[in-house]
């Protein structure tokens, strides 16, 4: 799940006994980068948004994995780290060497404001301290870090309806929605404005209305035309199905002074719901 957070979490912390005898303290933190993709486009002009996604470690990284971490506590060590490390924080980990893709996406921007894509990438960082009592009852230790670049992002498309460097002659009328919810798609999410009607929402989604035939619930799933998704986000998604199952919840700005991660109920089994654009 692509939970968006503010600041630095601590995803996991263990300490393994190795089989040379020494002990492996690691802790792995996770936080949102925001990827330099961001761009602005504005008064009714295209935007283009140059987007390179780069998933895994770097060489650099790679090099310290396989030099000096599995030069000190083996292979089995190695392997011994990564089946705890996925057992612990239920995530697949793949020592692989970073890969890197490119896309240009074009978009539209408001007739008298302006619109701002912003691309975070959740990036994960794994702190190693080892220790071991040698023969001589002297202590051999060492710390690492190693940081991968996971295949998780997050879009937001800020939008500003009116901006006086446009100068329109009146601001336009305010769209009047009731807050920000999250679609969350698995290994890319994405933050929405809806608003609540008697029918159920409608949500906005690239400055198109669609509408949810759902009430009194706060989280729900639903299937998404992959067409109706922004470019961007099917690029970041790599969706193979024309439907993709999105998990929506409500989104609150967190404040300056509490940069806590945002904490997320388990969404509910339910059933695909109408999701119909408004014509």
């Amino acid at each position: 799940m692509a939970t968006y957070f503010v600041g630095r979490k601590e995803a996991a912390s263990f300490v393994i006994s190795l089989h040379d005898g020494g002990f492996l303290n690691c802790k792995i933190f996770e936080h949102w980068e925001d990827t330099d993709n961001t761009t602005t486009a504005r008064c009714g002009d295209p935007g283009v948004i140059e987007l390179k996604k780069v998933v895994g470690f770097s060489r650099r990284d790679i090099e310290t994995l396989n030099s000096s971490i599995a030069g000190s506590i083996g292979a089995s060590g190695i392997a011994q780290i990564k089946s705890k490390i996925e057992s612990t924080i239920q995530k697949e980990i793949s020592w692989t060497e970073e890969t890197s893709t490119s896309k240009t996406s074009t978009f539209s921007s408001p007739k008298c404001g302006l619109k701002t894509m912003f691309v975070y990438q959740l990036v994960r960082d794994f702190e190693f301290e080892y220790q071991r009592r040698t023969m001589f009852n002297n202590i051999k230790s060492w710390e690492r870090q190693i940081r991968e670049r996971t295949n998780v992002h997050d879009f937001f498309p800020l939008i500003e309806e009116y901006n006086e460097a446009c100068n329109c002659p009146s601001p336009p009328k305010p769209k009047n929605f009731d807050g920000l919810l999250v679609i969350d798609m698995g290994n890319v999410s994405m933050r929405a404005p809806y608003r609540k009607t008697t029918a159920g929402i409608e949500v906005e989604i690239d400055r198109k209305v669609y509408k949810i035939s759902i009430k009194n619930r706060e989280e729900f799933l639903v299937k998404i035309p992959a067409a109706a998704l922004p470019e961007i986000v099917q690029f970041l998604g790599e969706f193979t199905e024309a439907e993709v199952e999105a998990h929506f919840y409500g989104y609150q700005m967190p404040s300056i002074a509490q940069l806590e991660p945002m904490l997320t109920a388990t969404a509910q089994t339910a059933s695909p719901l109408s999701f119909l654009e408004i014509k």
